[in-house]
């Protein structure tokens, strides 16, 4: 999972570029193979749920409402016949929290979602559907029958998507280079080259991280500037570009390592990874800011 900005910025865009109505990306259930309970393993998410709204579990779907600017994360908490299995899993608005969402509600809040928005007109988003309990799912809440819902997607929600997954960023492209590195070397049984990759994935955060502190530090109002017009607007960015500058190596670090120790098979330490981020975000943010002489630039 990337920083908690990254989705917020994604799912911005994907707004602006559908333009209206409301997305619903729907993420993966298990796949039972004669029993509910007994499911296919590891549990594999909708590559797309992931790029916008970065959970792994499943009975997860995202909605997007652009017209009120609103982003709700649908599911529902796991009880305690699955704590069983599962162990202590973070709440659904815990991981609403990470990805930068506001807003949770449960499974059954998604009907009503959908049938205010086609008795007021308005217009739902989604992707073709590949899986039948998808397809099932889709049927229910739109009236919309499988054999329809391909020619049915939202051709401006799949161009969007496709816009913006065909633009990688710095930190997809290194931490999937280095996972799939590290999980092919592993397997080989070839450690020394994963410590050969990490090492190479170190000096790429140091080379990347000084290479984007001279434009920041020294032309950061040119930079907001593409973005917005307003001035201070753009005084606020320029300095809050400045200060986080200067974080991007350990920024970096933080994917390279978490993208090692998934490729190595690592959940658990990924996810402490991850979780320790956010609590590190908010942990100094909150002093910070209390400090006379730093006040709202603590966030940064």
């Amino acid at each position: 999972m990337f920083d908690k900005e990254t989705y917020i910025r994604r799912r911005g865009e994907l707004k602006k570029l559908v333009g209206g109505g409301i997305v619903i990306l729907f993420g993966n259930n298990d796949a039972p193979a004669n029993y509910p309970a007994n499911a296919y393993y590891p549990f594999r998410q909708d590559s797309t749920f992931i790029y916008y709204f970065g959970q792994h579990r499943d009975g997860l779907a995202g909605v997007i409402d652009i017209d009120n600017d609103t982003e709700t994360l649908v599911g529902n908490d796991i009880d305690i016949e699955d704590i069983v299995w599962f162990g202590s899993v973070d709440s659904v608005s815990d991981m609403a929290a990470q990805v930068g969402v506001r807003h949770t509600a449960p499974m059954k809040s998604l009907e009503t979602i959908c049938a205010d928005a086609r008795k007021a007109g308005r217009k739902l988003h989604f992707l073709p559907p590949y899986r039948h309990d998808t397809m099932i799912q889709i049927m229910d809440l739109t009236g919309i029958h499988p054999a329809r819902q391909r020619e049915e997607a939202s051709l401006e929600l799949i161009k969007a998507v496709i816009k913006m997954r065909a633009v990688k960023e710095p930190q997809e492209i290194l931490g999937a280079a280095i996972t799939t590195y590290t999980g092919q070397n592993i397997g080989a049984g070839k450690i020394d080259r994963v410590k050969q990759g990490y090492r190479v994935g170190f000096w790429c955060a140091v080379i990347f991280s000084l290479l984007m502190l001279i434009p920041a530090q020294f032309f950061g109002d040119e930079v907001i500037h593409i973005f917005v017009e307003d001035p201070e607007v753009i005084a606020i960015g320029a300095k809050g570009l400045s200060i986080t500058s200067f974080f991007y190596f350990f920024l970096g670090m933080i994917y390279v390592a978490r993208s090692v120790l998934n490729g190595a098979g690592d959940a658990l330490y990924a996810m402490i990874n991850g979780l320790m981020e956010v609590i590190g975000r908010v942990g100094f943010a909150v002093p910070l800011t209390k400090l006379p002489f730093i006040g709202m630039w603590g966030i940064f």
